[in-house]
């Protein structure tokens, strides 16, 4: 038998990008002690953390999926067409397309609790990520003296119930802290308990054997 030359050989790597983020993110969390720079650490987990869920979920339904040969028929250009869809998707499109290829629900997996949490997470993201402001009102006179309103009034309301956030993250009227530690460490948690429920309950039981080592690269 030949020896085999590499540099004749066609061939491809995928690199998961989200597998490095959760040490990362450790990394940030115990490089957090400097006030000066805490509110952008913060948010650059509040960040990776949605990537490291959308890159979980990817990586399921493209392993899901499995690969067609190439052809000219119309099950393959649909199967490419769709791919296309699942690389552009946004995270209601991901819920939507992993409901389609594997029969499940992503909130199928964890409780209501977690799944409020991830769902009020990207909300949080979406809105931070394209440099929207929160509008704050301060009416001393009446008995909730603070109310956030527009885009992040809903997002407040639940830190507000989490008790994570309270009168107490305002100061000098200078602005909202909807983006603390507290705030942020509880998202990166339910994120973990997320991704490890679907791992625990659908990812080892449908051998798919390469996404649950990828978890345990990122999460090991």
């Amino acid at each position: 038998m030949k020896d085999l030359d590499i540099n004749k050989l066609n061939f491809y790597t995928q690199e998961e990008v989200w597998v490095t983020l959760p040490k990362f993110i450790d990394w940030l969390i115990k490089n957090r002690k400097t006030k000066k720079y805490n509110y952008q650490i913060n948010l650059n987990i509040i960040f990776n953390s949605t990537c490291i869920i959308e890159g979980f979920i990817f990586q399921i339904i493209h392993e899901f999926l499995g690969e067609l040969n190439e052809d000219n028929s119309t099950n393959y250009r649909i199967f490419k067409d769709f791919q296309k869809k699942i690389e552009n998707a946004n995270w209601t499109q991901i819920n939507e397309y992993f409901k389609v290829v594997t029969n499940f629900k992503l909130n199928e997996f964890t409780d209501n609790e977690c799944w409020k949490a991830i769902t009020i997470l990207f909300q949080l993201r979406n809105q931070l990520i394209h440099g929207k402001f929160a509008e704050v009102h301060f009416e001393p006179q009446k008995k909730e003296q603070i109310s956030v309103k527009k885009n992040y009034g809903k997002i407040f309301e639940y830190l507000k119930e989490k008790q994570l956030v309270n009168e107490s993250s305002f100061s000098n009227f200078s602005g909202v802290s909807l983006v603390n530690n507290e705030t942020t460490d509880y998202f990166y948690n339910n994120c973990k308990i997320f991704l490890s429920d679907i791992n625990n309950h659908f990812v080892k039981n449908n051998d798919l054997e390469i996404v649950e080592e990828s978890f345990e690269i990122a999460f090991g």
